[in-house]
């Protein structure tokens, strides 16, 4: 299906979600709200536009050799997704690292990759695990570890109505055998500092 005929059709599906909760899709603050929707919400799953490996692959081919064996550590990346269940924003910040085993990737390459993940309907425990294994899959690395503390509106605005935060960690290779690779990891990154 091409872009044009996806935006129609999320157009046709807000400008209806919109009349069934009783609004006037006529007035003027809304006219143009069903192409905004679709085209935003193209955008927000863009994780979704591309297959895995397509996407991937060329971000992971852009790596260095080194001999460097010490920690890299990313901290307060940013992190917008939506709940899968409920389809509303969950959002926070990701922190990680891995230690490199011969290979290193672009910084920037990184955020991407957390980037692509969060972009697609989703579960916090599930996107902090396809970060690390995706880090480590492709780097081959000796350790990967990546923490995350988001909030999540479906628990904030609607059912318990409670302002509590999720925490979630994948940790692997030297980061789940080595106490002390853990602690540093902890100092480096700031402890899952929200914002």
């Amino acid at each position: 299906m091409n872009l044009k005929n996806k935006q129609e059709i999320l157009a046709n599906t807000c400008k209806t979600f919109l009349q069934t909760i009783g609004e006037d899709t006529n007035r003027d603050g809304l006219k143009d709200t069903p192409e905004r929707f679709a085209r935003g919400y193209l955008e927000m799953f863009y994780g979704l536009q591309y297959k895995e490996e397509e996407f991937l692959k060329p971000l992971y081919e852009k790596v260095f050799t080194t001999k460097n064996d010490s920690m890299i550590v990313l901290s307060n990346i940013p992190i917008y997704s939506f709940c899968e269940h409920h389809l509303v924003p969950f959002f926070g910040t990701c922190n990680l690292a891995y230690i490199p085993n011969g290979k290193v990737i672009g910084l920037s390459k990184l955020i991407r990759i957390v980037d692509y993940y969060a972009r697609r309907p989703q579960i916090q425990e599930q996107l902090t695990e396809q970060i690390a294994q995706s880090i480590q899959k492709y780097l081959n690395t000796s350790g990967v570890i990546v923490t995350m503390k988001c909030m999540h509106l479906c628990m904030w605005y609607r059912g318990v109505k409670e302002k509590t935060f999720a925490t979630t960690s994948k940790v692997l290779g030297a980061f789940a055998d080595d106490m002390n690779a853990r602690q540093e990891f902890y100092q480096l990154s700031g402890s899952l500092k929200v914002f």
